[in-house]
């Protein structure tokens, strides 16, 4: 998929539903292409992997494979397998929706949840074609939409 000028491999459904919400975004004026950086595609899981010991989700193999991310995760990453990332129904859209850092953008009041382009996503999108990470610790990544909200 083409979207917002970013090749972005995803699963077919998910992808049209993405490319349509943004599409539609910057339509309405939510958005400028511009202010969206990259779209994260899929995601192997290797790169899963590496992500957990990154954001520090376990301290040994078996921690790293099978801890939940409320456990020990700095920033929520499911488990490998486990990611809607791994296979293309999940994606991560950078730049004004990451404004700050992705620590600050999980903040309430951040300037990526006060953006037009994130509230217009959570009013006309969220819930019907794609669910985005809104509320809760697992649901704090402004930046993270999916088929399910995983």
């Amino acid at each position: 998929f083409k979207i917002a000028g970013h090749s972005v491999k995803l699963h077919p459904t998910f992808g049209k539903h993405l490319k349509k919400a943004v599409d539609d975004a910057i339509a309405a004026g939510a958005v400028k292409a511009s202010q969206i950086t990259s779209i994260g595609g899929g995601r192997l899981t290797e790169t899963q992997i590496y992500l957990r010991i990154r954001y520090g989700c376990g301290a040994n193999y078996t921690e790293i494979m099978t801890a939940a991310s409320t456990d020990k995760c700095s920033t929520p990453a499911a488990q490998p397998t486990k990611s809607n990332h791994e296979v293309g129904l999940a994606t991560d859209v950078a730049g004004i929706l990451t404004s700050g850092g992705t620590g600050a953008a999980m903040e309430a009041g951040s300037v990526a949840r006060q953006s037009p382009f994130f509230k217009w996503l959570k009013k006309n999108v969220h819930g019907k074609d794609l669910y985005g990470n809104i509320k809760g610790w697992l649901r704090k990544e402004p930046w993270h939409w999916s088929w399910n909200g995983g």
